[in-house]
């Protein structure tokens, strides 16, 4: 069995998003000889609204840590690579279990800060009164910003109760952050609207890893909210060069 046979990756998608986000990672995985690549859909997604609903982050972290523990189980090195949440996520599991890699990208420990304020919005620090205001929260993505930055999530609703329990569980990640020890790439741009980039200085001063890499994706557009780092035109080769320069480290190492 070479080395590669002896690795199983475990690639896990954001909130309200799907597999679609992580397929350009599955592709890179699959064209430098991987085999064990698994990438599922997290409880409530890829379903309808109604579903997502009912889902908070326990599901979505019990369900994350079975697809892990089956990979655990085959006695395989594992490596987790996450986008947002999914990479949140990834911390989670760094965080209790013997992973041999990691990759977060675009990941919050957190989704806002109040002193100075940042976050996506100012409405965040209000959403646990709000979600029973207002369960269910409209979007709207333009057709301009989804062929810039394809994405195959739910789209056009934002459940307020799913988001609030991901930012009440983020905390205890972020707290735990120490407990990180295997080797870490993180990944993100300064102008990500979404998460802000200072997630990357905490997650990346804070994890006691030895191998531990940042690197910064500038995106000069300004239509889209310069998270979805995966497919993004300006950075999904980018991501996906970081991640196999990564993996060709780290597995030699």
């Amino acid at each position: 069995m070479n080395e590669k046979e002896k690795i199983g990756f475990l690639l896990l998608h954001g909130f309200s998003g799907s597999p679609f986000e992580m397929e350009p990672v599955v592709n890179l995985l699959n064209h430098m000889g991987f085999k064990h690549i698994k990438c599922p859909v997290l409880p409530g997604h890829c379903e309808d609204i109604t579903s997502f609903k009912k889902t908070r982050f326990k599901d979505w972290v019990l369900s994350s840590e079975k697809e892990f523990l089956d990979l655990f189980h085959m006695g395989l090195k594992i490596i987790v690579i996450g986008l947002s949440m999914g990479g949140s996520i990834g911390m989670y599991l760094a965080e209790r279990y013997p992973v041999a890699g990691l990759v977060t990208i675009a990941s919050p420990v957190y989704l806002y800060r109040l002193f100075p304020f940042e976050g996506p919005s100012k409405l965040l620090p209000l959403i646990g009164i709000l979600r029973f205001i207002k369960p269910i929260v409209k979007t709207q993505t333009s057709k301009e910003a989804k062929k810039i930055a394809p994405f195959g999530g739910y789209d056009g609703v934002y459940p307020l109760h799913p988001l609030h329990s991901f930012i009440k569980g983020l905390k205890n990640i972020r707290y735990n952050l120490p407990l990180i020890s295997c080797p870490l790439l993180v990944l993100h741009s300064p102008q990500d609207v979404s998460v802000p980039v200072s997630n990357a200085w905490e997650i990346i001063t804070k994890v006691r890893s030895e191998i531990r890499k940042l690197e910064l994706f500038p995106i000069m557009e300004q239509i889209t909210s310069r998270h979805l780092l995966t497919t993004h035109i300006e950075t999904k080769h980018r991501v996906k060069k970081a991640i196999a320069s990564f993996l060709q480290e780290i597995i030699q190492t």
